[in-house]
Protein backbone atom coordinates (compact mmCIF):
# COMPACT_ATOMS: atom_id res chain seq x y z
CA UNK A 1 0.00 0.00 0.00
CA UNK A 2 2.59 2.68 0.93
CA UNK A 3 4.69 1.69 -2.13
CA UNK A 4 2.11 3.18 -4.47
CA UNK A 5 2.00 6.39 -2.46
CA UNK A 6 5.78 6.60 -2.40
CA UNK A 7 6.05 5.92 -6.14
CA UNK A 8 3.62 8.77 -6.87
CA UNK A 9 5.33 11.11 -4.40
CA UNK A 10 2.29 11.25 -2.13
CA UNK A 11 2.52 11.88 1.57
CA UNK A 12 0.95 9.03 3.57
CA UNK A 13 -0.10 10.07 7.08
CA UNK A 14 -1.56 8.03 9.92
CA UNK A 15 -3.25 9.75 12.86
CA UNK A 16 -4.34 7.82 15.92
CA UNK A 17 -5.13 8.62 19.54
CA UNK A 18 -2.60 7.89 22.24
CA UNK A 19 -4.97 5.53 24.06
CA UNK A 20 -6.13 2.18 22.72
CA UNK A 21 -9.21 2.12 20.54
CA UNK A 22 -10.84 -1.30 20.27
CA UNK A 23 -13.40 -2.06 17.57
CA UNK A 24 -15.62 -5.12 17.56
CA UNK A 25 -14.65 -6.30 14.09
CA UNK A 26 -13.27 -9.19 12.14
CA UNK A 27 -9.57 -8.38 11.92
CA UNK A 28 -9.09 -9.78 8.40
CA UNK A 29 -12.19 -8.04 7.05
CA UNK A 30 -11.12 -4.74 8.60
CA UNK A 31 -7.63 -5.10 7.13
CA UNK A 32 -9.14 -5.75 3.69
CA UNK A 33 -11.42 -2.72 4.00
CA UNK A 34 -8.54 -0.44 4.98
CA UNK A 35 -6.30 -1.77 2.22
CA UNK A 36 -9.05 -1.19 -0.35
CA UNK A 37 -9.85 2.34 0.84
CA UNK A 38 -6.17 3.32 1.02
CA UNK A 39 -5.43 1.82 -2.40
CA UNK A 40 -8.40 3.69 -3.89
CA UNK A 41 -7.16 6.92 -2.34
CA UNK A 42 -3.69 6.35 -3.79
CA UNK A 43 -5.09 5.30 -7.18
CA UNK A 44 -7.18 8.46 -7.59
CA UNK A 45 -4.70 10.95 -6.10
CA UNK A 46 -2.01 12.42 -8.33
CA UNK A 47 -0.48 14.86 -5.83
CA UNK A 48 -0.88 15.75 -2.20
CA UNK A 49 -1.59 13.35 0.61
CA UNK A 50 -3.54 10.42 1.96
CA UNK A 51 -4.46 10.50 5.66
CA UNK A 52 -5.78 7.54 7.62
CA UNK A 53 -7.27 8.75 10.90
CA UNK A 54 -8.52 6.60 13.78
CA UNK A 55 -10.70 7.99 16.54
CA UNK A 56 -13.52 7.21 18.90
CA UNK A 57 -16.40 9.20 17.48
CA UNK A 58 -18.18 10.95 20.37
CA UNK A 59 -21.11 12.02 18.20
CA UNK A 60 -21.67 8.44 17.04
CA UNK A 61 -22.28 6.84 20.47
CA UNK A 62 -18.64 5.98 21.05
CA UNK A 63 -18.24 4.00 17.85
CA UNK A 64 -14.78 3.61 16.41
CA UNK A 65 -14.27 5.92 13.46
CA UNK A 66 -11.74 5.46 10.67
CA UNK A 67 -11.39 8.17 8.05
CA UNK A 68 -9.44 7.72 4.83
CA UNK A 69 -8.90 11.19 3.37
CA UNK A 70 -7.28 12.10 0.08
CA UNK A 71 -6.51 15.17 -1.98
CA UNK A 72 -7.41 13.37 -5.19
CA UNK A 73 -9.80 13.75 -8.10
CA UNK A 74 -12.97 13.69 -6.04
CA UNK A 75 -16.24 12.12 -7.17
CA UNK A 76 -18.82 14.04 -9.17
CA UNK A 77 -22.21 14.46 -7.48
CA UNK A 78 -24.01 12.63 -10.30
CA UNK A 79 -21.80 9.55 -9.77
CA UNK A 80 -22.03 9.33 -6.00
CA UNK A 81 -25.33 7.42 -5.79
CA UNK A 82 -23.93 4.37 -7.56
CA UNK A 83 -20.56 4.27 -5.85
CA UNK A 84 -21.29 1.21 -3.67
CA UNK A 85 -22.98 -0.85 -6.39
CA UNK A 86 -21.28 -3.98 -7.76
CA UNK A 87 -19.20 -3.39 -10.90
CA UNK A 88 -19.80 0.35 -10.70
CA UNK A 89 -16.94 2.68 -11.59
CA UNK A 90 -16.74 6.43 -11.78
CA UNK A 91 -15.87 8.12 -15.05
CA UNK A 92 -12.34 8.62 -13.69
CA UNK A 93 -12.22 4.88 -12.97
CA UNK A 94 -13.02 4.00 -16.57
CA UNK A 95 -9.72 5.58 -17.63
CA UNK A 96 -7.67 2.64 -18.91
CA UNK A 97 -4.67 3.78 -16.85
CA UNK A 98 -6.65 3.18 -13.63
CA UNK A 99 -7.24 -0.48 -12.96
CA UNK A 100 -10.18 -1.93 -11.05
CA UNK A 101 -13.28 -4.08 -11.30
CA UNK A 102 -15.76 -1.82 -9.56
CA UNK A 103 -16.18 -4.31 -6.72
CA UNK A 104 -13.96 -2.82 -4.01
CA UNK A 105 -16.38 -0.37 -2.42
CA UNK A 106 -19.28 -2.78 -2.89
CA UNK A 107 -17.39 -5.44 -0.92
CA UNK A 108 -16.32 -2.89 1.70
CA UNK A 109 -19.95 -1.99 2.34
CA UNK A 110 -20.97 -5.67 2.56
CA UNK A 111 -18.21 -6.46 5.07
CA UNK A 112 -18.97 -3.37 7.14
CA UNK A 113 -22.68 -4.23 7.18
CA UNK A 114 -21.84 -7.72 8.47
CA UNK A 115 -19.89 -6.12 11.33
CA UNK A 116 -22.86 -3.86 12.21
CA UNK A 117 -20.99 -0.81 10.98
CA UNK A 118 -21.52 1.96 8.49
CA UNK A 119 -19.55 3.49 5.63
CA UNK A 120 -20.16 6.94 4.22
CA UNK A 121 -18.24 9.54 2.28
CA UNK A 122 -17.99 13.14 1.26
CA UNK A 123 -16.29 14.28 -1.90
CA UNK A 124 -15.58 17.42 -3.85
CA UNK A 125 -14.38 17.24 -7.44
CA UNK A 126 -10.74 18.35 -7.76
CA UNK A 127 -10.38 18.55 -3.96
CA UNK A 128 -10.61 14.95 -2.77
CA UNK A 129 -12.70 12.55 -0.77
CA UNK A 130 -13.14 11.34 2.79
CA UNK A 131 -14.40 7.80 3.35
CA UNK A 132 -15.57 7.18 6.92
CA UNK A 133 -16.00 3.74 8.46
CA UNK A 134 -17.92 3.53 11.74
CA UNK A 135 -17.71 0.29 13.72
CA UNK A 136 -19.03 -0.70 17.12
CA UNK A 137 -16.50 -0.28 19.89
CA UNK A 138 -15.91 -3.28 22.11
CA UNK A 139 -17.68 -1.43 24.91
CA UNK A 140 -20.73 -0.71 22.75
CA UNK A 141 -20.83 -4.32 21.61
CA UNK A 142 -20.75 -5.59 25.19
CA UNK A 143 -23.36 -3.06 26.27
CA UNK A 144 -25.67 -4.13 23.45
CA UNK A 145 -25.50 -7.67 24.76
CA UNK A 146 -24.66 -9.34 21.49
CA UNK A 147 -23.74 -12.81 22.67
CA UNK A 148 -23.03 -14.50 19.37
CA UNK A 149 -20.01 -13.67 17.24
CA UNK A 150 -21.92 -15.17 14.32
CA UNK A 151 -24.11 -12.04 14.26
CA UNK A 152 -21.05 -10.15 13.05
CA UNK A 153 -20.40 -12.47 10.17
CA UNK A 154 -18.13 -14.74 12.15
CA UNK A 155 -16.26 -11.90 13.80
CA UNK A 156 -14.48 -13.58 16.66
CA UNK A 157 -11.57 -11.26 17.15
CA UNK A 158 -11.11 -7.68 18.08
CA UNK A 159 -9.18 -5.17 16.06
CA UNK A 160 -7.15 -3.11 18.50
CA UNK A 161 -4.85 -0.20 17.88
CA UNK A 162 -3.23 2.60 19.77
CA UNK A 163 0.06 3.48 21.34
Amino acid sequence: MPEGAEKKGLQLLVEQPTDNVVAYADRRALNQILINLANNAIKFTERGSITIRLSRDAVEDGRVRIDVCDTGLGIAAEEQDRLFRAFSRTSAGTDRRIEGTGLGLYLCRKLIDLMHGEIRFTSVVASGSVFTVLLPSREAHLAAGRSSAAQAGGANSLAETGA
